[in-house]
């Protein structure tokens, strides 16, 4: 029996789908402590809380926006008698609203942090402890960030112009039917952990409170922008942890992003990709001066929760032999690398300009030997991953090859 076969490789890819009395405040500077902040205080629907609310309200703001503040949570505290209601969180939250909305309105040397506090005090009255309520929600969401409260009975966005937003919708029978506050700020770049696919650009943590219980459905709508800056993605996707690194549900090009740019440092994104927009880009900059507005579309998903997010790229493997030298071992492939673990003689791995019907560089695993019987020439050609670690083990791979043999039977 012959045992002459050529086993090619053309090309290989792989993907992984992964009204009261006011007291005058103390004077106070941006260095003092702020002794109300600190003191012991109850529950929910507690006096002692309540007390605290309106001191910290008069440290906040001056009239009159101190009373607009005073009658909006008179409102809640009218409807928290011994237990907190559904009415009385979602008037907690129209504050809470209120607050966002005349955070500007506060005294002179009232600061960020102070309002945030506010909430930490605020919420619990209402019942929403622990993760429930901002607890680690930071400062620098005024100034580098984004927040609102959405109901749950509308379509709301929370955005950061040019990174980042968030759209959620009128919430069905088994969505969250509360309302909640949603924020929205950057956290360290790769903030994906436990995953080997390649993350690049900014990384965003989406919250939600109270916490989604049991899920928002119809999913909420994230998407993050991706600068030209970051390294260039061959698949991008969203990804997010919750609690390990998952893929991110399609959710189509989102948001709308606008950057200034002197010249594309990395890909043209837009989603999946536009090359005709790229074109038009390089052709706009032929003919007007530089900084230019690029608008691209920005990496969307949909999840039924939320959590940080961040860009990663969905190919592991690539090769396509394109820029290998004819007659010599497969070098480095687009992405991934090769491995010839196992190559006895005479058999040979090589690139080959073409065969057959295949008109483009290939890889020819030739096994030659004639017919050897039991001493037959062993090849083996492995394609590794892009990174170094554990493939993924929960979630699915795409491969695609071509590949043909020169020979009627092997």
């Amino acid at each position: 029996m012959r045992h002459v076969a050529l086993t090619t490789v053309a090309a290989f890819t792989a993907l992984v789908a992964i009204v009261a009395c006011e007291e005058q405040a103390p004077d106070r500077t941006l260095t003092a402590p702020d002794v109300s902040f600190a003191k012991g205080i109850g529950g929910a629907c507690d006096d002692g809380r309540a007390r605290l609310i309106g001191t910290q309200q008069a440290d906040i703001w001056a009239r009159p926006a101190l009373d607009s503040a005073q009658n909006r949570f008179d409102l809640v505290k009218a409807a928290c008698i011994g237990t907190p209601t559904s009415t009385t969180k979602s008037l907690m939250l129209d504050y809470i609203e209120w607050t966002i909305d005349n955070r500007l309105a506060r005294k002179a040397g009232a600061t960020d942090a102070m309002l945030i506090a506010h909430w930490n005090t605020v919420f619990p009255y209402a019942g929403y402890t622990g993760t429930d309520q901002p607890t680690n929600v930071p400062a620098s969401l005024f100034t580098d960030g984004a927040v609102g409260v959405i109901d749950w009975t509308e379509t709301g966005e929370v955005e950061i112009p040019n990174k980042a937003a968030l759209t959620s919708y009128p919430q069905d029978a088994n969505g969250d039917q509360r309302d909640h506050l949603f924020v929205i700020y950057p956290i360290a770049a790769n903030c994906l952990t436990g995953t080997n696919l390649q993350q690049s650009g900014p990384c965003f943590e989406f919250g939600s409170f109270p916490h989604v219980v049991p899920k928002f459905s119809p999913k909420v709508k994230v998407g993050i922008c991706q600068p030209h800056d970051a390294t260039p993605l061959s698949v991008p996707a969203l990804g997010h942890l919750s609690p390990i690194t998952k893929i991110t549900e399609d959710g189509g090009t989102y948001p709308e992003c606008v950057e200034t740019a002197n010249a594309p440092a990395g890909s043209w994104n837009d989603g999946l990709g536009a090359i005709v927009k790229r074109l038009a880009w390089h052709a706009k900059r032929a003919v007007s001066p530089a900084p230019l507005y690029a608008v691209h579309g920005g990496l969307g998903g949909l999840g039924d929760d939320i959590s940080p997010h961040g860009a990663v790229d969905l190919e592991v493997f690539r090769s396509t032999f394109t820029n290998d030298v004819v007659g010599q071992a497969p070098g480095a492939p687009e992405t991934g690398s090769w491995s010839i673990v196992t190559l006895t003689p005479p058999g040979t791995i090589l690139v080959q300009a073409s065969l057959g019907q295949q008109a483009s560089k290939l890889a020819v695993l030739n096994q030659a030997g004639g017919n050897c019987k039991k001493n037959c020439g062993g090849l083996y050609l492995r394609g590794n991953l892009e990174t170094a670690g554990p493939a993924a083990s929960d979630g699915v791979y795409e491969a695609e090859f071509d590949a043909l043999q020169a020979q009627t039977n092997m």
